[in-house]
């Protein structure tokens, strides 16, 4: 690949995460419950807690790949909002455990049906053929770059 390429690269890779970035702000953060609102964060780390529930915050930050201190922050956040309980862990009492709220779950459940509908509009515009080719460059990348590069960070 040379340098043109790269750079072409850079600039589409720029100019659509910024679009999206600033799309999906946009449709998590315009969704609220009892006058309250999460951030994209906030949503993303919701939706590591659906898909397995009872997290340690540790679990949670090597889940989504950052730094404890980052999520420690956005679980007091949502936990002073009523959207997430610490919970101790049966199994040990000094363990804390993160479970969704139900207030969570509400919150959450609207945020996600938002979020797919967005998705769906961009991929709709795709059309069939280009947003399969696109879902599979994605999970490519996903399997070839980020867990490659995860899995490094961890050993």
């Amino acid at each position: 690949m040379n340098e043109k390429q790269i750079n072409h690269f850079v600039d589409s890779y720029m100019r659509t995460y910024i679009f999206a970035f600033k799309e999906v702000n946009q449709v998590i953060e315009q969704v609220t419950l009892d006058g309250k609102n999460i951030s994209v964060e906030q949503f993303f780390l919701l939706r590591e807690l659906t898909k397995k529930e009872g997290m340690s915050a540790t679990e949670l930050s090597n889940s989504l790949n950052v730094n404890k201190s980052a999520v420690s922050a956005k679980i007091r956040n949502l936990e002073d909002k009523g959207f997430l309980l610490r919970m101790n862990n049966p199994d040990d009492r000094r363990a804390v455990m993160l479970h969704i709220s139900e207030k969570g779950n509400s919150i959450f459940n609207i945020c996600e049906t938002e979020m797919k509908n967005l998705v769906y509009t961009w991929l709709l515009q795709l059309g069939d053929a280009d947003a399969e080719l696109f879902m599979n460059l994605y999970d490519k990348v996903i399997d070839s770059v980020v867990t490659t590069q995860a899995r490094g960070k961890k050993g």
